[in-house]
This record gives structure tokens, sequence and C-alpha cells, in this order.
């Protein structure tokens, strides 16, 4: 089974692939893979958009994100103002496509040694970097610099928006992760043979 990182990054037309067939193994093809993705995408279009952003570092990916996540605001907590909600939304997606190389599996997504092996990394979910957390200061600053001179303080930020802006955070990882597994899911119904 290929790691989440691994369908993303093969949907990319960057160069011929260089990685070793077996013989006698019927390899995933890149129409397997777009065919994943597909299903993915119809099921959980802003999971994809999370896993796009994130495995290939689309900017494109990142926007529409942002589209979404605002959308998602102004619908669930309409007493939101616009340009909080705006703030909100380019912040909580930086914060959740914006990562690090995981220190378990080197990047990779996938387990090298022990039991394991073979296998997604649980550390990462088997996208190969992890989350960057922000601080209750950091937060701050963050949304501070998209308000354009909007009066409020920290404490008010936190006393009425905080919660929002978890909702919004917590949003993008629940699609994240139903994406995901919805990736593992198809590989496993398919039984598709990797090399």
């Amino acid at each position: 089974m290929l790691s989440i990182e691994r369908i993303y990054s093969r949907e990319l037309i960057r160069s011929p692939s260089v990685e070793e067939r077996k013989p006698g193994l019927n390899p995933m093809t890149r129409e397997d893979v777009l065919d994943i993705i597909a299903q993915v995408q119809g099921k959980y279009p802003v999971g994809d958009l999370v896993l796009r952003a994130i495995v290939n570092d689309c900017a494109e990916s990142r926007q529409k994100l942002q589209w979404q996540v605002f959308d998602w605001i102004t619908k669930q907590h309409p007493t939101c103002g616009v340009m909080v909600a705006a703030a909100m939304s380019v912040v909580a997606v930086d914060e959740v496509t914006g990562l690090h190389i995981c220190p378990k599996c080197s990047g990779t997504g996938i387990v090298r040694r022990g039991p394991h092996a073979g296998k997604d990394c649980v550390h990462c979910g088997g996208i190969g970097r992890v989350n960057r957390t922000l601080t209750n200061d950091g937060l701050w600053r963050s949304i501070h610099q998209h308000l354009d001179g909007l009066a409020m303080t920290s404490k008010q930020f936190h006393a009425q928006h905080y919660d929002q802006y978890m909702d919004a955070v917590n949003y993008l990882h629940v699609e994240r992760g139903c994406a995901a597994k919805l990736c593992s899911v198809i590989q496993e119904q398919n039984d598709l043979v990797v090399w």
C-alpha cells in the first residue's frame, strides 16, 4: 500500500519514475493513483485540498482552502465579523498546512524498521510532515497582522473568537484525516499491488 504522501506526489508530472520495479508484480499505475485521488476529491474535497497543500506544497490549494474555511466560519459562526473570519481562515490554513518534516520517518511517511515496517508512520499519518503548533501569543500575532487596523486586543480575541478559530482548525484536521483514511480504504478494497 502506498503512503498518502506517495499517492499525492505521484499525481504530479515532474519527471519519469526512477523507482525500481519488481518483476512479476502489477504496479499501481498513474491512472490508479488518479482514480484514488478523484474518489477522495469527490467525497472529501476540503480534505483533498489539505493533502494537496501539505504534500505537494501547492499554493493554489492553500488559497482555495482559505476560501473554504472563510465560508465555513461565516456559516458556522455568523456573528464573527468578515475581517476576523478572513484573518482566522488564513492563519488556520497556515497552521494546518505549514508543516515540518516528521522526525520519526524523516519525511518518507513510511516506517522503515521494526514490526510496523512498510506501513504508514503513526506520528504523521503517512504524510511525512507534522504540524507546527502556535502558542497563544504567536496565534494572536498571526491573527493581528491580518486585521488591517481593526481595534481588538489579544484578550478580546481569545474571549470572543478563540473557540471559533479552534473549530476551524479542527475542521481542517478532521477533513484531512477522513481523506487520508479514504485513500487507505480504497487501496485495501482494490487490493492494489504496489512497488
